[in-house]
């Protein structure tokens, strides 16, 4: 990264550019977070800053970010507030009531006439969140 021309050292510059690019902030509170630091540098200095020397940092790191693995897994689990509920039984324990439904509509065991209706709720029913 070629500074040569610039007021300011390579580690102001490159540090004023961090802070914008890694925490989003403005080009005003860059401004102010770098007068915190003791460097007088105005905002639209940063912004020129950012435009030039981006691209460069750009390839610099993705030179050196780690190679990402062929296989990832997604979470299986998710936050309740106040408990952690494991995705995956749950949506077994669903399907095992799904299934036992469409068996028995197979099976000729349930009808969707009148009285027969509510048997479809009772196998239908969520699983029981172990209460």
């Amino acid at each position: 990264m070629d500074t040569k021309g610039h007021c300011f050292p390579k580690s102001i510059i490159i540090q004023a550019v961090y802070f914008k690019l890694r925490f989003s902030l403005s080009y005003r509170d860059v401004e102010e977070i770098m007068r915190i630091r003791g460097v007088e540098v105005d905002h639209a200095t940063i912004q020129r800053w950012v435009y030039k020397f981006m691209p460069e940092i750009e390839l610099q790191m993705r030179k050196r970010k780690k190679v990402v693995g062929k296989r990832w897994r997604m979470d299986e689990t998710y936050s309740v507030p106040g408990s952690l509920r494991y995705y995956i039984a749950e949506t077994r324990v669903y399907l095992k009531y799904v299934f036992s439904y469409i068996y028995a509509r197979l099976c000729g065991h349930l009808s969707l006439s009148g009285s027969d209706s509510s048997c479809i709720d009772e196998v239908m029913k969520p699983a029981d969140k172990g209460k």
